[in-house]
């Protein structure tokens, strides 16, 4: 399958993930009745109060449980594909300055042969063990040098593969989706913007998911807009 039917795939995958986290968090969560059609739980941190972990692990590991569902049911249009976790680069990065840095070598993150092999979350692979789609996952709104470091890494070695990036939030306030615009636009570096990446953020909470678009943010209300 070439890149945009890989995409569209993975956008399908991402639409049931994202209906399962709905479904669990507002039916499974630590201490109470389960009664969600999905089997992951939302655990209590051991402050008082409802306070449940949501991270990018429960992100990741409901789009594997929808990915192999998928793969298993084996509809029409299905492509068959085999997935990796925690996959090395095939690039050498440096995402950390080093102690003696100079201020004209102050360019990181970046690529460097002389620097250590990183991760991919998840890469999916064709029935050649050939990568066809590289996927980040993101949880709440960590730091600018945090996304360029996984913008940096997809950008370089998705070469004609797809790649996403994919962030969910607990909840949005106003701020929120302008200050991840703000992190996520391009910068002087074109290796750290999203180029060709596709970038989704679901908000838990909200039931909503979005995609950048054209120095955008905007709500989609089906996954047929996500090209």
């Amino acid at each position: 399958m070439d890149k945009k039917n890989i995409a569209d795939y993975v956008a399908r995958i991402l639409q049931k993930t994202f209906d399962a986290l709905d479904d669990a968090y507002e039916n499974n969560l630590e201490g109470k009745n389960v009664n969600a059609k999905s089997h992951l739980i939302f655990p209590k941190y051991s402050t008082e109060g409802e306070n449940y972990r949501v991270s990018e692990q429960e992100l990741r590991f409901e789009f594997i449980h929808q990915f192999l569902k998928s793969q298993e049911e084996n509809k029409e249009n299905t492509p068959k594909l085999y997935y990796s976790i925690e996959t090395p680069t095939k690039r050498k990065y440096r995402f950390s300055k080093p102690e003696n840095f100079s201020k004209s070598d102050d360019d990181y993150p970046k690529i460097d042969e002389t620097g250590e092999s990183a991760q991919f979350d998840v890469v999916l692979f064709d029935e050649k063990a050939q990568r066809v789609c590289y996927i980040e996952f993101k949880a709440k709104n960590p730091s600018k040098e945090s996304y360029e470091k996984d913008l940096l890494k997809l950008n370089t070695e998705s070469e004609n593969q797809a790649a996403f990036l994919v962030q969910l939030l607990w909840g949005c306030n106003q701020g929120t989706l302008s200050s991840i615009i703000k992190k996520i636009q391009p910068t002087s570096s074109e290796d750290r913007c999203l180029n060709d990446v596709i970038y989704v953020c679901h908000i838990l909470k909200g039931k909503k998911t979005y995609i950048y678009n054209n120095d955008n943010i905007r709500f989609i209300d089906s996954w047929s807009e996500l090209h």
